[in-house]
Formats: structure tokens, C-alpha cells, sequence
């Protein structure tokens, strides 16, 4: 270490150098600094000042040694002294650097014995694991002896405790171990043979047979190549007389060395030959069985051959039998029906009007039951099939309810319809099944629901989302109503058919019992299920899953169309309320709904100028207010409401029918109300419009104005009822007996339409058509050809349309759907 003597005084005292010195002079030297500015040399070093060695000297009046650390000193002298400084404190800083080696020294030994104490601990420690883990070693030794011992003694008892006689041999053919089973089968003790030769020790009677050479030339094979060796299964003898062994020999090393013995296992198999024996013998009996069983399964075939030709014959006699039975039954009741029509539309009194309509109801309860009679014969035949084509759910649903609602009105019952708006509506399925499904089910709710005045009477039709996936959807359709419910033991057996669940639901209501058992299986055939709900007194609740995959069709979305529209609602407190809100919702129409007129007033007079809002009134407000009158208006009005209809209304309200309510004329009447679409878009008449009646045409005239019609039709009755339905609507037609009349007649006379039934002599529908669309070919002409037939097998229409027709009427033919037929098809008369 090198000693500075430096000064920060110019000129320097004698012996010092005049230099700054750094922070790293004065705490890696030993130094003695003469200065003017000593606590400006202190601050440099203030927070390792127990590291620094040396002295300041100043000067002052007089000589002071103060002392800043353990090796710091500050140091006054007067200025007299300043030419001695540097024999003032070279002596001082000598010592401080003796002082300091000393110290480092004293510092590097302390470490060293800090080192070597460390050392020594780690060592007693290593030490003390040692010995911990020696003992336990030993413990584990002594266990692992202990555990040997006991081993040995387990295996031993185990050895005994087997059926094999199991005895082991050393590598001079002394006995060394030998088994319970061993020492009782040859009637010696254990102790007596442990040690033996096994020559000395051999039965007689194994000596005699030959055994004890064969084993011991065994054991030579074993030692010799240290392999296994199973023996032949062979007789040995035992104290109980001789028995069948399997006789394995296995080496093993013993003592440690390389000396072999020989363990031998011999397996008693006198039972499993015995078994042996009588399988064989019992397998040669089999055989002899079979044989024999063959044969006669053979003729068996022949005769189940004949009988599944037999049956055959009898199900397609069966399926001609119900269509020639509703044949035959459907046209006498297209007679009663049509005339039943026919005499609705003249002038009748209300008891007259009255017993007509019962008439008719009862009749078509008959078909009714026709059908399902023949829906339940073709499921058992298993020729029932559905179809997967795209359709609108709401459309199906809305159209069940359509139709039901003058049933639900005749019994003062309330019929809502709901189609969750989160449910695509075009889906893929059989659109035809799925109607069926629902008319059974809500038609039961309807016929067992009875309004009374502690009871509303309500049916509620709806279509719930369960889950949306990316190509199919899983929806919930339920029927519920509140009418007379049912027990468990009831829900039980109700799917079973020709079952109700009560015995005196037939006399009561009527019906086979066969719908639900019908709807049961439609529904699992379209891969769904149905579940019942029910309480005695409270209604019940019908609920069909489906698991529909979505129609590729693209739709065009309702979204985002009406969320500029604001409406003002003022609806009484129920179901429709809930229904009209769920729709507004979905489209983001700015709803406001209020429970009365003053309400909706007090509303409208608050919002700003600028913004027209849709009225909505219900059928308990038919009228607006002066206030409200202005407004664009949708007013609610029940289908069968006649009074709200004899009058008009004003050009800014719009009637929207409901019971039920179709969303989709929801979403036009919100359209045109707020000036998105014209008026012409709702397209609901109020009435059907009828031709007149009066200007019946004669055939010449008809045909000159191409407006005659051909109906090949050989049954008397049916011509009359078609030609008197005809009439009615204005039409003019000819009729011919079967088919080769009718086409004679369409060789030689121009016709609009032709109305052919399915079945006739000499030439039946499906012939006359085919004959037609033949001939067109040549001629470059097609007519319309709508098929006529009381066949009510599901499946006729396919058929139908199929051979080439291009559309159906069932009998018995209704004026309603005769009169759609007409407008779809028949060429306009301005033609």
C-alpha cells in the first residue's frame, strides 16, 4: 500500500505533493492531505467513512487531533508548524499502515476460520446422516428379514394349500421340498423324505411302469440344457389308485451358486379326461342332432317361405282393401258433403244454419276417424315414410291455429299461437306429418277444454328454442291448455292405441284412441319424442322435441328493418300482449305500451314533434281517441268478429287480424303503417269474392271463351255434386263416365281444365293422364289436370303428381278448397 502525502494548499509544505485527490484516493490509500477545506474532503467520503485510513491537517491556531473513524483522523496545527508537517505525520501514518496490513491480515484469518468452523459442521453433519442412514439400513435389513422369514412361511402355506402335487429336487436328486398334496397322495410324512434319493423314496408301482426312469431322465434334460419340460399326460400311480397327471419339470439355482435342481408340478387332469370323454361323446351326439335339425329346419323354411309369400299377399290385400274401403266410403260422403256446401249458400234460417253445420261436423268426424284408422294400418305395415323438404314453421303452426279457431270460438275458448322469433324459420322436414301431429294434439286440447265462469278456457300453441346449432336446431312445439287434465295412471297408457284416457272419454268425446298412438310414432319417425304433462282439473301440456336441420335457402332477415319505428301500444294485460311485445322486441321497434287510452294520450303528448309513432289498439278499444285519431293505426280485430267488420275504416288504420295472429302480417301492417310499403302488401280480403252465379255459360260459349271444363268422374252421385259445385261458381262443365270417354271428349274439344278421378272402368285416372301428356307432345299443349279421388292413403298425392298431374282435391270435396283449385289454375277470362 502506498502512502500519499498530497496538498490541496499551493505552495505545498515540504515532503507533500500539491494535487486533488479523488474519492478513490482517500479509500484505497493511506494518506496524510495538508488543506484549507477539510469538510469538503469529509463529505467525499461520508458514507464509507469506516473504510478510509489517513489524516487532514489544516491550520489553526493550535495543535487538535480529532478522530472521524476507527483509522480517520482530523489534525490541526498552527502555521509555524507547517515547514515540520511531514515530520509530524509520517510517524502517524506508518503506524496507521502497519495498523492496516494487521488488520487486512487479522481479516483474511478470521474469514479462514469462518471457513474451516463451516467446514467442520458440514462434516458433523455428513457425519450424523451417515450414521442415520446406516441405521436405518439396518433397520431396513432387519425388516426385510423379518418380512423374508415371514415370506417364506406364507409361500410355504401357499405351496400346501395348492391341488398340484408340487415337490423339488436338488442337483444330486435329493428331496428338498415337497408339498401337502404330495405327501398325501403318496401317504408318506414330510420329515421322512426331506433328504431322500428320490430312487429310494419312488412308489413300487412306478418303478414297475416305467415312470421313475422317464423322470429322472427328465431331470437330466433340465440340468443339462436349464429348460422346461412338460411330460406327456400319463397314468401315476397314488395310495387312492392311479390317476391322470400333467407332469411339468422346471429348473431353478439354489444356495447361491450355480448348482441346478429340478422343481416338479404334477397336475391331477383325471376329471378334465373324464369330461373329455363325454364331450367327445356328447359332441358325436350333437352332430347327429344337427343333422337331424337341419333337415327340419329346412322344411320349416319351406313352410315359412310359403307363409311370408302368404302374408304378403295378405298386407297388399289389406292395403287395397282400406284404399278401395275409403274409396268406397268417401263417395257417398262427397255427396253428403258437397250438398251440405251447396245448401250453406242459400237462404237459410239460424235453426236450419244450425243443423247444417252439425251435419257437416259429424261428417267430417267420420272421415276423421277414416284416417286414422288407415294412418295406423300403414304404420303397422311399416309403409309409412316422411319426407324432408324446406318449410316455414311459422306458416305451419299459424295455419294449424288458422284452422282450428273456429272450433276453439264455437266452444268460447281462447286459441294463441307464439313462434319464438329466435327459431329460423325455414327448416327441413315433412311440413304434412308435422301439421298432423299438431291439429291431433291441439284438436284434443280444444275438445277436452271447456270454458266456465271459474275457468278462462285457453289453448296455447308455441314454438320454443332449446338450442341453435351452426346446420340444425333443437326446438320444443307445445300444446297446453286448461282444461280437464289427466291421472298418472292415465298419461300412462295414453299413447297406446285404441286407448282414451278415460273409459268414458268415447262415449263422451268420440274418437278411435288411435290419434295420440299415430302422432307418437310420427314424431319418433321424424327423430323427436313427446312428453305429457298433466294434473286433474288444471290441464295438461303436450310437448314434441324435434331436431330439425336448418334449410339452406337463404332468408331474407326482418332485422334491422323497423328499428326506426317508435309504437304506442295500449293492449289489455294477456297472452297476445306478451306475444306482440316478444315480435316489436326482436325487430328493436322502440315500444312503448301503456294499459288505457288516457295513458297512451298523456305519452304521445310528451315526445317530440318529429317523431310519428304507430298506434296498436286492441279489440277493446276499437275506437281512438280525438288526441290519437291522426296517428297511423293497426287495430286488432278477432277473425270472427263480424260487427267490427260491417264497417270501413279510416285510409290511416289498418285491421290486423288476430285469433291468431300471423307475425308476418304483424311485420307488413308495421311496414305499411310507417310508410316502408305500400298498402297493397298486407293482402288479407275481408271477404272471398264468388263468381256470379247467374252467368253460367253454355258449352259452346265456355269453349269459346276457354272457360270449359272436363270432369271424368263414373260414379252418379259425384257428377251431380261436382257439376251443382261448379255451377254455383259460375263454371260450365262436361261430364264423361270414365276415362276413354273423357279423352275422346279432349281430342274433340278445347278445355281449360280437367277434373279426373282416380278410379274408373276401362280407363282410370292415372291411364287418361298419361294418354294426355303423350298426345300434348305432338301438339305443344298442356292442360291442367287436377286428380279426383277418394283414396285417403297418405302418399296419393306423390302418386298423383308423379303420373303428371298437377294438382290434388280429396273427397269429399269443400267449396273452399274446390274454389282455390279453380283460382289457381283456370285461365283468367280476359285471356
Amino acid at each position: 500500500m502506498t502512502t500519499l502525502f498530497l496538498s490541496t494548499v499551493n505552495p505545498p509544505p515540504l515532503g507533500f505533493i500539491f494535487a486533488q485527490p479523488t474519492r478513490k484516493d482517500l479509500l484505497s490509500r493511506v494518506f496524510a492531505i495538508y488543506t484549507d477545506n477539510p469538510s469538503a474532503l469529509v463529505q467525499q467520503v461520508e458514507q464509507r467513512l469506516t473504510k478510509v485510513k489517513g489524516v487532514l491537517v489544516y491550520s489553526a491556531d493550535e495543535c487538535t487531533l480529532k478522530q472521524l473513524s476507527t483509522h480517520f483522523w482530523l489534525m490541526s496545527i498552527p502555521l509555524m508548524a507547517e515547514n515540520n508537517l511531514i515530520h509530524l505525520v509520517q510517524p502517524l501514518l506508518s503506524t496507521l499502515e502497519s495498523l492496516t496490513i494487521t488488520q487486512d491480515q487479522n481479516i483474511d484469518l478470521q474469514r479462514t476460520l469462518a471457513r474451516v468452523t463451516r467446514n467442520l459442521d458440514e462434516l458433523q453433519q455428513d457425519y450424523q446422516h451417515a450414521t442415520d442412514t446406516l441405521v436405518k439400513q439396518v433397520q431396513s435389513l432387519l425388516q426385510a428379514e423379518s418380512k423374508l422369514l415371514s415370506s417364506e412361511t406364507h409361500l410355504k402355506h401357499i405351496i400346501d394349500l395348492l391341488p398340484q402335487q408340487i415337490y423339488a429336487i436338488d442337483h444330486e436328486d435329493h428331496m428338498i421340498l415337497a408339498n401337502v398334496s404330495y405327501t398325501n397322495a403318496h401317504n408318506v410324512n414330510i420329515h421322512d423324505i426331506l433328504g431322500c434319493s428320490t430312487k429310494d423314496i419312488a412308489p413300487q408301482a412306478d418303478i414297475e411302469s416305467g415312470w421313475l426312469a422317464t423322470a429322472q431322465s427328465a431331470n437330466t434334460t433340465v440340468r443339462l440344457n436349464n429348460v422346461r419340460v412338460d411330460l406327456p399326460e400319463r397314468t401315476l400311480a397314488t395310495h387312492t389308485g392311479d390317476r391322470f397327471f400333467h407332469v411339468t419339470k422346471i429348473p431353478f439355482h439354489f444356495n447361491g451358486d450355480n448348482l441346478l435342481g429340478v422343481l416338479t408340478v404334477a397336475t391331477d387332469i383325471t376329471e378334465h379326461k373324464n369330461s373329455e370323454q363325454a364331450i367327445l361323446k356328447l359332441n358325436q351326439e350333437l352332430e347327429q342332432r344337427v343333422i337331424d335339425r337341419t333337415a327340419a329346419l329346412a322344411q320349416a323354411n319351406e313352410h315359412l317361405q310359403e307363409a311370408k309369400v302368404q302374408a304378403e299377399a295378405a298386407n297388399a290385400s289389406k292395403s287395397l282393401f282400406l284404399a278401395m274401403m275409403s274409396h268406397e266410403i268417401r263417395t257417398p260422403m262427397n255427396g253428403v258433403v258437397g250438398m251440405i256446401d251447396l245448401l250453406r249458400e242459400t237462404a237459410l234460417d239460424h235453426d236450419q244454419h244450425k243443423m247444417l253445420n252439425t251435419v257437416r261436423e259429424s261428417s267430417f268426424v267420420l272421415l276423421n276417424l277414416i284416417d286414422d284408422i288407415l294412418d295406423f294400418s300403414k304404420i303397422e305395415a311399416g309403409r309409412l315414410g316422411i319426407e324432408k323438404i324446406s318449410f316455414s314453421l311459422s306458416e305451419v303452426l299459424e295455419g294449424v291455429a288458422e284452422t282450428l279457431m273456429p272450433n276453439a270460438t264455437q266452444k268460447q275458448l281462447t286459441l294463441n299461437c307464439f313462434v319464438n322469433p329466435n327459431i329460423p324459420d325455414l327448416l327441413m322436414g315433412d311440413p304434412v306429418r308435422l301439421r298432423q301431429v299438431l291439429f291431433n294434439l291441439c284438436g284434443n286440447a280444444i275438445k277436452f277444454t271447456h270454458a266456465t265462469p271459474k275457468k278462462y278456457g285457453l289453448i296455447q300453441l308455441r314454438a320454443e328454442l332449446i338450442t341453435l346449432h351452426d346446420d340444425a336446431i333443437d326446438l320444443v312445439l307445445q300444446i297446453e291448455d286448461d282444461g280437464i287434465g289427466m291421472t298418472p295412471e292415465s298419461i300412462h297408457r295414453l299413447f297406446e292405441p285404441f286407448t282414451q284416457a278415460e273409459s268414458s272419454t268415447t262415449r263422451h268425446y268420440g274418437g278411435t284412441g288411435l290419434g295420440l298412438s299415430i302422432c307418437r310414432k310420427l314424431v319418433e319417425m321424424m327423430g323427436g319424442y313427446i312428453e305429457v304433462n298433466s294434473l286433474v282439473g288444471f290441464g295438461s301440456c303436450f310437448s314434441v322435441f324435434l331436431h330439425l336441420p336448418l334449410a339452406q335457402t337463404v332468408q331474407a332477415s326482418q332485422l334491422d328493418q323497423l328499428n326506426d319505428v317508435h309504437v304506442v301500444a295500449v293492449l289489455p294485460q294477456n297472452i297476445l300482449r306478451r306475444n306482440i311485445c316478444a315480435y316489436l322486441h326482436y325487430w328493436g321497434v322502440h315500444l312503448h305500451i301503456f294499459d288505457s287510452l288516457l295513458e297512451a294520450e298523456v305519452h304521445i303528448g310528451k315526445i317530440h314533434s318529429s317523431i310519428k309513432p304507430v298506434l296498436i289498439l286492441g279489440s277493446l278499444w276499437p275506437t281512438p281517441t280525438s288526441a290519437l285519431a291522426h296517428l297511423p293505426t293497426l287495430l286488432l280485430t278477432f277473425r270472427h268478429d263480424k260487427s267490427s267488420t260491417s264497417h270501413s275504416l279510416p285510409a290511416n288504420m289498418i285491421r290486423l287480424w288476430i285469433s291468431p295472429l300471423r307475425r308476418e302480417d304483424l311485420w307488413l301492417a308495421l311496414q305499411i303503417a310507417s310508410g316502408k310499403k305500400s298498402a297493397q302488401a298486407l293482402g288479407i280480403p275481408l271477404k272471398e269474392s264468388h263468381p256470379n252465379t247467374q252467368t253460367r255459360l253454355t258449352y259452346s260459349e265456355a269453349e269459346q271463351q276457354g272457360q270449359l271444363i272436363l270432369v271424368a268422374e263414373d260414379n252418379p252421385v259425384n257428377q251431380k255434386v261436382i257439376e251443382k259445385q261448379l255451377s254455383h261458381l259460375g263454371y260450365t262443365c262436361r261430364l264423361a263416365d270414365d276415362g276413354k270417354i273423357a279423352f275422346d271428349l279432349w281430342q274433340q274439344h278445347r278445355f281449360a281444365l280437367l277434373i279426373s278421378d282416380c278410379h274408373m272402368p276401362e280407363m282410370d285416372g292415372f291411364e287418361l293422364t298419361h294418354a294426355i301428356r303423350l298426345a300434348e307432345k305432338d301438339l305443344n299443349q298442356h292442360i291442367p289436370i287436377i286428380a279426383f279421388t277418394a283414396n285417403a292413403l297418405r302418399g296419393e298425392t306423390e302418386r298423383c303428381l308423379v303420373a303428371g298431374m298437377d294438382d290434388y282435391l280429396s273427397k269429399p270435396v269443400e267449396m273452399k278448397s274446390l274454389r282455390r283449385i279453380l283460382a289457381k289454375w283456370m285461365p283468367s277470362k280476359n285471356d
